[in-house]
């Protein structure tokens, strides 16, 4: 489009813009005015929401061995939800070591993780997010397995219970 042109045609579009918000033929909104502070209508009024269920933190730490948390059997009906799962292991031998993490319900494992740390080095994860429900009336344990002396390791488990 020659420039010439591009001046002229703005121009005008503009100016129809303007004749149709004058003369109403293009669409408005206009706000009603606000009721007084302290007067709000009774169908206004927020939902409720449930209320949040009491979550329960478990952390452990060892050095060289199991390092362990569990949540006992909360009772008839009572399932443990698992949401976040996180650990930190250091391995301060002079080899490579293998760890592994388990989440287990009961006896069951229902997540696991495992790891080869090279010497000297640090590993440390968080898995947030879950919804790893258990079994009703029954443990949920969260176990790091090492099999070495020379690692320093800690976990912590995150959840909350329902019925």
């Amino acid at each position: 489009m020659p420039r010439k042109l591009i001046l002229p045609l703005t121009f005008l579009a503009l100016t129809a813009c303007l004749l149709a918000y004058k003369f109403g033929s293009a669409s408005s909104v206009f706000a009603k005015p606000g009721l007084p502070q302290g007067e709000m209508p009774a169908q206004a009024a927020p939902p409720t929401l449930p209320t949040a269920p009491a979550t329960w933190t478990l952390t452990d730490g060892a050095v060289g061995a199991r390092a362990t948390v569990t949540e006992a059997a909360g009772g008839a009906g009572v399932q443990h939800v698992a949401t976040c799962i996180a650990f930190s292991v250091y391995n301060f031998a002079t080899a490579n070591q293998t760890s592994s993490i388990y989440l287990m319900n009961g006896s069951t494992i229902v997540w696991q993780y495992g790891m080869d740390m090279a010497p000297g080095t640090t590993s440390s994860q968080s898995v947030c997010g879950l919804n790893i429900v258990g079994s009703a009336n029954t443990a949920m344990t969260l176990e790091a397995g090492i099999y070495s002396s020379t690692m320093n390791i800690t976990v912590n488990l995150v959840g909350y219970d329902a019925q």
